[in-house]
């Protein structure tokens, strides 16, 4: 497990600069990111039939919108893998094979209606 966070950190210019980039600090496999890495390296099979990885927030999101996205902050922080400054998700997280939500500005909002209701 550990061979993940540290290859992740040497692409990617070291330890403190991956997390400067990130704004996460290193907390090991408690990171959302890195455990979705675990299991596309070690259980490639499983990881194969995943759709898309979200955190709660996220998914009540979808079940209440149909959409799948995240604001940035769940993005870099949670998943550890976008640049705060560049927003560089693609090169960080898309290019490691992961279905993550697409980052949106904090501000967007859905309608949704419940019960016939706005």
């Amino acid at each position: 497990m550990k061979k993940i966070p540290e290859s992740l950190y040497k692409r990617h210019g070291g330890r403190d600069e991956f997390c400067r980039r990130t704004a996460s600090p290193a907390l090991g496999m408690l990171n959302s990111g890195l455990q979705t890495l675990w299991l596309k390296t070690v259980k490639p099979e499983i990881f194969a039939r995943i759709r898309h990885i979200l955190h709660f927030p996220q998914y009540l999101s979808y079940i209440l919108t149909g959409k799948i996205y995240a604001e940035h902050t769940s993005i870099g922080c949670h998943y550890r893998t976008m640049g705060f400054r560049q927003h560089d998700l693609p090169s960080m997280g898309q290019s490691k094979g992961l279905n993550l939500p697409e980052p949106v500005p904090i501000g967007t909002l859905n309608e949704v209606v419940i019960d016939g209701k706005n």
